[in-house]
């Protein structure tokens, strides 16, 4: 790919500044990426603020990502380029190389001040996504003990995006990502009050902080001179098709994305206020639209400009919009995923294929694949995947620290030399069971069910996590060094020592800081979960209770104790504990209503654990899959939200 012409545009910018050679403005442009959010998920309820956006500017309703990633879908939509190109083919094991130039690169050779300011682990500068950028921030909230992933809360990230504004001079050119859609949700009172959905409510509450964001900017004058684009890096599967969250599939739930183009006033740019374009784009087109507005001098390029479509009317064109997911291969032993998008019919290139036609059919339910008369087009199509293992798959050794939060989020891989045969689809039932956290499955069942599976498929890589993630919380983390050991996984062995001597050092520090104060608020919390990380359960179970009693109102203290007493087998300790919270807090949330369900599994009170069920289904609380079908089986509806 060539590069920027950047010694024309910077002698532009030091002769006339702020405007451009041809005398007119040069405008800002800020890129926001909501993670985690679908499309049909977005109305004027759940985000108003974008609705008035897309009203006044450019919505295109069937945008797709590339890859249901968050590290290679930025990548994309940062260079224009699909995955094979920019090398950036899943989370975490692959840096976008300086080979491949970023947006920012391109701005700042056009003589703008260029900023990034990101709120998850797998957009950290590591990963090559801070190309260009004079500066890119990415600094997370992280916990010490190691039981919550890092992320930084929108409010945080904008808050320093805030800032950086405020020191630039014009034209700048601004990425900025918010997190809060993507699990755990945690939303804010007001946002739950208006969606009790809690992935709906997230999505209010992003909606409601980029409103803020762009308010600010317009306070300081700057927003009519602004052009926005917002997207988001992927959907979620909140179910359908098996999928709980997202990344091993590639239907609409995960690749539909949003795309709105606004421009203010003062930019210049003409666009047609509330237009809504139906024809299929991709996040590879961002780069091409920016190039053929700005003159950014870039080429080699995989998508198209929009330029019409935004300016006027433009001739639709038919193309194949490119989809892929290798997660499939490293975490269940099954195939990668292919697709492509053609007009209204999307193909699935796996083991088993499929074709749907989203125009009649937008839930992707009939598979229209007939062998004799579509493998020719199959054919055709896979001409346009590169696939050879070395660039899908993982290739590269991660630190402790990387390790460590790529499986606090959910992401973990590892090299396989050669593409596995087996159709994801046949694993749906393990990528329910570890995508939905295994909600609602009792501990000793989850190893049951791996068993089985272990014994048809082989140590998987979702199976090995699972294994590990029960034996943990229930304390045996020497019986999880050894089952990791049998299957060959020496270097996680070997990164779980080193954490656990961190913890220790980490157990003398809070030791310390206690004997300094005992009155100390947060030591005995830490102490729990530091002392539970290291197996040595009865020091945790004496700081869980002291805990308790020193932080009656903190209800992450109280959900901790639970999961620990859960690990313990004594249900009857945790639902005391749940009980406590419930009083201290004046009735039971959606998700509590749900712990809450799953403690009366534990103690066999069917009755009850229906009734609460219910409960957690209709204040917005996710069912897992055994819940689901219990609900069924009894007659009852388990739908929790309606698109």
């Amino acid at each position: 790919m060539n590069q920027p012409q950047s010694s024309f545009g910077a002698l532009c910018w030091l002769l006339v500044g702020s405007l451009g050679c041809s005398g007119t403005p040069q405008p800002n442009v800020v890129v926001v990426t909501w993670d985690t959010t679908r499309v049909d998920y977005l109305d004027e309820v759940s985000a108003p603020h974008l609705m008035e956006l897309a009203e006044d500017g450019v919505w295109f309703s069937e945008a797709r990502t590339t890859v249901p990633l968050t590290t290679p879908a930025h990548a994309s939509l940062l260079t224009g380029t699909y995955p094979p190109e920019h090398g950036v083919r899943v989370n975490g094991f692959h840096r976008l190389e300086a080979s491949s130039v970023t947006l920012a690169e391109a701005f700042r050779g056009k003589g703008y001040s260029t900023g990034a300011f990101v709120s998850a682990a797998v957009l950290e500068e590591r990963y090559g996504l801070s190309q260009g950028f004079d500066h890119y921030d990415d600094e997370m909230e992280t916990d010490p003990t190691g039981w919550h992933f890092p992320e930084r809360s929108g409010e945080s990230t904008l808050s320093a995006a805030q800032q950086w504004v405020q020191e630039q001079e014009e034209p700048f050119f601004l990425w900025i990502h918010l997190f809060e859609p993507h699990r755990p949700w945690q939303p804010s009172k007001e946002a739950q009050a208006a969606n009790p959905d809690p992935y709906r409510a997230e999505i209010w509450d992003t909606d409601r902080l980029t409103h803020a964001f762009l308010q600010n900017l317009d306070s300081q004058g700057l927003l009519s001179k602004t052009l926005l684009v917002l997207s988001s890096d992927h959907g979620e599967g909140l179910g359908e098709h098996g999928e709980w969250t997202h990344g091993s599939l590639i239907y609409d739930s995960t690749m539909r994305v949003p795309l709105v183009f606004w421009s203010g006033e003062e930019t210049g740019i003409s666009l047609v206020k509330g237009k809504s374009v139906s024809q299929p784009v991709s996040h590879v087109d961002l780069v091409p639209t920016l190039t053929d507005w700005f003159d950014l001098g870039l080429s080699g390029l995989s998508g198209v400009s929009l330029k019409g479509f935004l300016e006027g009317d433009s001739p639709p064109t038919a193309r194949d919009i490119l989809m892929e997911s290798g997660e499939p291969a490293y975490l269940y032993q099954a195939a990668p995923l292919f697709g492509w998008l053609r007009d209204t019919m999307v193909w699935i290139d796996s083991p088993v294929p499929e074709r749907f036609d989203i125009a009649s059919d937008p839930g992707q339910k009939r598979d229209l694949f007939v062998q004799d008369l579509d493998q020719d087009e199959l054919n055709r199509g896979r001409l346009k995947h590169p696939r050879a293992p070395h660039s899908i798959l993982p290739s590269r050794e991660l630190s402790d620290a990387e390790t460590a939060q790529l499986e606090a989020l959910g992401y973990v891989a590892s090299a396989i030399e050669v593409l596995p045969k087996a159709d994801i689809k046949e694993r749906i039932p393990l990528m329910a069971m570890a995508q939905s956290g295994a909600a609602g499955f009792a501990l000793e069942d989850i190893l049951h069910h791996l068993d089985q599976w272990e014994a048809s498929w082989g140590p998987l890589e979702g199976i090995q996590q699972l294994r590990t993630m029960v034996l943990d919380t229930q304390g045996r983390v020497e019986e999880a060094d050894a089952y990791l050991l049998s299957v060959g996984a020496e270097d996680l062995v070997a990164s779980r020592q080193k954490a656990r001597v961190e913890a220790l050092l980490l157990v003398s520090a809070i030791e310390a800081a206690l004997g300094n104060d005992p009155s100390h608020p947060t030591a005995h919390s830490d102490l729990a979960l530091t002392f539970w990380k290291l197996g040595r359960v009865e020091e945790a179970r004496m700081n869980f209770e002291e805990a308790l009693k020193r932080e009656p109102q903190n209800p992450q203290v109280h959900l901790d104790a639970i999961g620990f007493y859960v690990g313990q087998q004594n249900p009857v300790r945790a639902l005391e504990v749940l009980e406590a919270l419930e009083g201290a807090s004046g009735g039971l949330s959606g998700e509590w209503a749900c712990k809450k369900a799953r403690l009366m599994s534990l103690l066999e009170r069917t009755e009850e654990q229906i009734l609460l069920l219910q409960t957690c289904r209709d204040s917005g609380g996710e069912l897992g899959p055994p819940e689901i079908t219990l609900l069924e089986e009894r007659g009852l509806s388990a739908l929790q939200r309606v698109p």
